[in-house]
């Protein structure tokens, strides 16, 4: 038991001895952030890229899709979408 208590005290002592902050500070003040340049080169024209970003800007969402639809005189149907909890890894 003496030799227990003995080995504990003593890896204690080094652990909190070893976990100063002086240490810390250093290794603090020698961390340098270096972001790093995009250097992609951009293939895309601005007519193309904004006519695609208005594009997907005005994709309707699913519910107003639903709701156009309804106005249309056409049944909606559930059984047509896929379902979440079929499992298609097999």
């Amino acid at each position: 038991m003496n030799k227990l208590f003995f080995a504990t005290s003593i890896s204690l002592s080094v652990i909190l001895t070893a976990c100063g902050d002086k240490p810390s500070e250093e290794i603090a003040e020698n961390v340098v952030v270096e972001t790093p340049k995009d250097t992609t080169p951009i293939t895309v024209n601005e007519e193309t890229k904004f006519k695609f970003d208005f594009a997907i800007a005005n994709i309707p969402s699913p519910v107003a899709s639903i709701n156009e639809l309804s106005n249309w005189g056409v049944d909606y149907n559930n059984a047509l979408l896929v379902d979440s909890k079929t499992n298609f890894s097999k």
